[in-house]
């Protein structure tokens, strides 16, 4: 898990919120995805923890992949 993320991933586990799935991506440029279930409000997120610019929001439309 990114390092800047550890407390939203701390946050969400407080919360009882289910793990679905954690794995290494597939690529090189990330160490490890991790999928919860639930719905992120990511802008509010990203002022609350103050995170950097280089966190982006991701979203998978691909419906083949199973996420």
């Amino acid at each position: 898990m990114c390092e800047h993320l550890q407390t939203l991933e701390q946050e969400i586990k407080a919360k009882g919120i289910k793990e679905t799935s954690r794995g290494q991506a597939w690529t090189d440029n990330c160490r490890e995805w991790v999928y919860f279930d639930c719905y992120l409000d990511t802008e509010k997120i990203k002022s609350r923890l103050s995170l950097p610019e280089f966190i982006v929001r991701h979203v998978n439309e691909d419906p083949k992949s199973g996420y």
